[in-house]
């Protein structure tokens, strides 16, 4: 069984060595242990100015319900903070291919779990989505549209 509290050292120390840039860190904490990875950052970030959370392509490999895991995310944050938000979404995609999927990535220690674009809309909630709003990430890259086996929406919003 999984346990959150224990990590690979050698992804750790690839992840340090990868991020030598000045301000840049690495921690050692789950993502689904918010309190956890806020407090291994609060000598590194300076909540009473604006941030950037960035959940990208992460909360998908979460189970359960994420908003309050989001909300823990987003309530130090200052006005002016950037909330990136991209998830597979279940809604509008090849019902098989996301299942296929969902066994592969089953087979390790995460759990994953695609959310209907609506729920993942509600993610944002209480700060303001920025155009072109929550759209398939494809989209923000320029990518043509094509055969839809997964879907993947992306969104920015900021708080007022």
């Amino acid at each position: 069984m999984y346990n959150p509290t224990t990590y690979d050292p050698v992804v750790l120390a690839h992840s340090r060595a990868d991020r030598r840039a000045a301000g840049a860190s690495v921690i050692g904490a789950d993502i689904r242990v918010p309190e956890r990875v806020l407090s291994a950052v609060q000598d590194e970030i300076d909540f009473s100015q604006p941030i950037a959370v960035l959940m990208i392509a992460v909360l998908h490999f979460v189970s359960g319900d994420i908003r309050s895991l989001v909300e823990t995310y987003k309530r130090p944050a200052a006005p002016g903070s950037w909330l990136v938000i991209s998830h597979a979404a279940s809604d509008g995609a090849d019902p098989g291919q996301v299942a296929k999927v969902a066994k592969i990535y089953g087979q390790g220690p995460a759990d994953p779990q695609a959310r209907t674009t609506a729920q993942i809309r509600a993610l944002f909630d209480g700060w303001t989505l920025t155009d072109p709003g929550l759209v398939d990430v494809r989209e923000w890259a320029g990518v043509p549209s094509g055969p839809v086996w997964l879907r993947m929406p992306g969104g920015a919003a900021v708080k007022p």
